[in-house]
């Protein structure tokens, strides 16, 4: 496909190389402005990589062909086709946004797919279940792919309980009418309604259910009322297909995705939907999802519901990036987004002291709806809107310089448009004027996000300001000037390109071991039924004599030294976390203890208060209090040395794997493959095997370490997936609902804190945290194992194959191939030398 020594970065040249190319590369249909400065990027390789990715489909073809023809349908399933992929790792960017900041809008734009973003919303505007957006698979016919995943019933019964609690929060409501509720207290009214709405849809029917019901506040009441639902909600149908807590189906358009999903959220179970921490995942296909990146709508970290705010928590804790969503007019003044930051910024691994926390994190902030500039409705006609633009009232907003606002050139587009005679002129200049409007608040706000938060990120925000319906009129209209000019305006383009830029370098490392490893092993299985002038001038030998078991020992050898570092690991999480945590945590016990007698003088009203917010208080004056924060900050200071410790020894703990490996599999060449005559090409099929397996080995690494910086964050950190606060939620709840006198309801959370077994318990769940995380881990090191093992044995099964052909020409027997055996030297030469041509292209990557 095209030219090998072309060498251009020109980008109009490189979209039109991606355009020419056609749906059966990764990379078509990417506009010029949105290709980012990068290797990966640049023409050369891009071209080197689509001759790779067709030279390993023909590769797969021939080598499917050869193991059929010899019956061995056990070497010639889906691994070989597989193989013949190129198939990325995926790197996941979480968007947060409260409700209306158009989150959705900016997906949908982001995916060129209109409307595909409210499947997760339920057409509202809130987002209430995590949407995942990833690329089609292969052997995807429909347009779209839809699964939405669900709960057991054991996690059902945990958000069930936090719907009953939102639900019974009113109950602890001051007795005042709602204008005279505080901002707080006012959000905690409305969380209720919502939970009485979803709980009558969901359990209505039912004999014994009503207000009263739910409001019981006898002993045990909360526990018994959690029971019934839970019963009650066993009998609530759901959609047929459904099983294994997921479901799946098919669909060609938005409306049509919608139409099918509705009965999850709609009846009676929409309550469902909003209280169970269902995941839909979107399958379809878009540029900037081939990639490899997966786009994930989550609900608001600002959700009074404790189960919502938590799943999205946690998922952020798995999340590469994390965009945060807000109105351009509020974000230099939005609360929210500042605690969503702070939030994103906590998930990242604590390191040595507060200031390091966030840094080389890829947070961006997208100000939304940049077209609505500061307008008047009197006056000239500039927008579809009849809204006009405002100069006083954008001065006194932006308040900024020059370069920020050319008050200059706005005024003498003022005069141009008083003097113009057409009306088609004064369209033009009046949106010239919009447009500098447009540019110099982006500006503003801009530098403005940016030197906020200079001291909370290593080096500066990324931000981009996006006007989604400015994107979407410019894409339906004629390619103009001024139809190109707007486009880039709208800012999506540039938050592509950031995206693309995201993945650029992950991509990289994945597309040179595709045509370095994965592509030459696929030619070396080939040539094992090739027979070349190497094996003529062998001596002949049995080929039987060689013991596949004794291969197989290797590779069970192998998966000892696996157990063996799993085991290391094990040892030190216990030398640097476990023990160190156990000798300290009586330390820790007595900070916290003293921490909560500060707080048993507070007023009554701001102690209740704080019980009610999960331990946490805005005032509207004064400090911010998190008493979650308090209670472990002994511990966050004391333990970050350790973390850092066990990241240092995994590192060490890989390596020492990696060169165990190399060293079987040297052994393997010598005293197996090389004792036993085999072709020089097998030993070159091993070396590619080999680094096929420290590649995939690497990248399982960086996903432990990311799984165990989770942990980190959860131990350390006191948002809501946090343990910390899950001890501490149900002390706070008890001591709202108490009946007794505010003295014994401080008695309970301070009870709570002295009990001994708060810092004991958050240890127990670290241990089976990184149990779990352990075991995941180490079993798929041994399925990739394996997998290296079985390609091996494949090619050896191939070559013994070709030897004993040789063995018996060399003993007479004739044996006459068929016409594709007779052209398979051929084909293989070819192939050898494309691939030898691709390898020069990518000497310099």
């Amino acid at each position: 496909m095209g030219n090998l020594s072309l060498d251009t970065t020109d980008p109009v040249q490189l979209s039109k190389f991606f355009s020419d190319c056609g749906r059966t590369y990764p990379f078509y249909g990417i506009p010029p402005e949105e290709i980012p400065e990068s290797p990966f990027f640049s023409h050369v390789f891009q071209n080197a990589l689509l001759n790779g990715i067709q030279l390993a489909r023909n590769s797969a073809t021939i080598l499917e062909q050869l193991l059929a023809r010899q019956n061995r349908h056990e070497h010639a399933g889906s691994s070989v086709k597989q193989a013949g992929e190129l198939n990325f790792g995926t790197k996941t960017i979480a968007f947060l946004g409260n409700s209306g900041v158009g989150k959705s809008s900016v997906i949908n734009s982001l995916l060129d797919f209109p409307d595909i973003a409210s499947i997760g919303d339920m057409s509202s505007a809130c987002t209430t279940v995590v949407t995942e957006y990833r690329q089609m698979g292969l052997g995807q016919a429909q347009r779209i792919k839809i699964e939405v995943e669900y709960l057991s019933e054991m996690a059902s019964k945990e958000h069930i309980k936090e719907l009953l609690w939102s639900f019974r929060r009113s109950i602890f409501l001051p007795d005042v009418s709602e204008d005279s509720l505080s901002a707080s207290d006012y959000t905690k009214d409305e969380e209720s309604k919502q939970a009485w709405l979803a709980l009558s849809a969901a359990f209505g029917s039912e004999e014994g259910f009503n207000h009263n019901f739910l409001c019981d506040q006898s002993d045990r009441a909360f526990e018994r009322i959690t029971d019934q639902l839970v019963w009650w909600s066993k009998n609530i149908p759901w959609p047929s297909g459904s099983t294994d807590g997921k479901w799946t189906t098919y669909a060609e358009t938005a409306d049509e995705c919608f139409e099918y999903i509705r009965p999850f959220v709609r009846d009676r179970l929409w309550p469902f939907t909003r209280i169970i921490r269902m995941l839909f995942r979107i399958f379809l296909d878009a540029p900037i999802l081939r990639v490899g990146l997966v786009i994930a709508d989550l609900p608001g970290l600002q959700d009074t519901n404790l189960a919502r705010v938590k799943a999205a928590q946690e998922y952020l804790t798995k999340c590469d990036h994390i965009f945060l969503v807000a109105d351009i007019s509020r974000a230099l003044t939005d609360q929210s987004l500042k605690t969503s930051l702070e939030s994103a910024i906590s998930h990242s691994a604590p390191s040595s002291g507060e200031d390091s926390r966030g840094k080389g994190l890829r947070i961006a902030v997208i100000c939304t709806k940049s077209d609505v500039s500061i307008l008047s409705t009197r006056g000239h006609n500039i927008t579809n809107n009849k809204k006009v633009i405002n100069v006083k009232a954008a001065q006194r907003e932006l308040r900024g310089s020059e370069s920020d606002f050319p008050i200059s050139r706005i005024e003498g587009l003022d005069s141009a448009i008083e003097q113009a005679t057409s009306q088609a002129h004064k369209q033009q200049l009046m949106r010239e004027k919009e447009i500098l409007f447009i540019e110099g608040r982006n500006r503003h706000v801009e530098r403005g996000l940016k030197t906020v938060y200079e001291n909370s990120l290593d080096g500066d925000l990324n931000v981009f300001c996006v006007s989604n319906f400015r994107y979407e009129e410019c894409s339906r209209q004629q390619d103009s000037e001024m139809d190109r000019r707007l486009r880039a305006i709208s800012g999506i383009p540039e938050l592509r390109k950031f995206c693309y830029f995201l993945s650029a370098d992950s991509r990289l490392r994945d597309a040179k071991n595709f045509l370095r490893a994965t592509l030459p092993s696929l030619i070396t299985s080939i040539s094992m039924h090739c027979r070349d002038k190497e094996s003529l001038m062998q001596k002949p030998r049995d080929p039987m004599k060689f013991d596949i078991s004794a291969m197989r020992g290797i590779r069970d050898v192998i998966l000892s030294d696996l157990e063996k570092a799993e085991r290391n690991l094990e040892m030190c999480f216990k030398d640097w976390i476990l023990e160190y945590s156990d000798n300290r945590q009586a330390h820790w016990q007595e900070v916290a203890t003293k921490k909560g007698l500060e707080w048993i003088d507070w007023p009554w009203v701001k102690y209740r208060t704080c019980c009610l917010n999960r331990g946490r208080h805005i005032p509207s004056t004064g400090k911010y209090v998190d008493w979650n924060s308090e209670l472990i900050w002994k511990m966050r200071a004391e333990s970050d040395f350790q973390w850092d410790g066990l990241e240092d020894e995994l590192r060490g703990i890989i390596q020492d794997l990696c060169a165990s490996i190399r060293y079987r599999f040297g052994a393997l060449k010598k005293f197996q493959f090389g004792a036993h005559g085999f072709p020089s090409k097998m030993i070159e099929s091993l070396d590619h095997q080999l680094q096929e397996v420290n590649f995939q080995y690497e990248n399982s690494q960086r996903d432990l370490t990311s799984e165990i910086r989770s942990i980190r964050a959860k131990t350390l950190e006191s948002n809501e997936a946090s343990f910390i606060v899950q001890e501490m939620i149900p002390a706070y709840r008890a001591a709202v609902t108490s009946p007794d006198k505010a003295k014994a309801q401080r008695d309970i959370v301070q009870g709570r804190i002295e009990s001994g077994t708060l810092f004991p318990n958050i240890i127990r769940a670290v241990s089976n945290s990184m149990t779990n995380v352990s075991r995941r881990f180490f079993d798929d090191m041994a399925n990739i194992t394996g997998e290296v093992f079985k390609h091996i044995e494949r090619d050896v099964y191939s070559a013994m194959a070709q030897k004993e052909k040789e063995n018996q020409a060399r003993d007479g027997q004739q044996h006459r191939g068929s016409d594709f055996e007779v052209q398979l030297p051929h084909k293989l030469g070819r192939l050898k030398d494309k691939h030898a041509r691709i390898l020069m292209q990518i000497a310099d990557f």
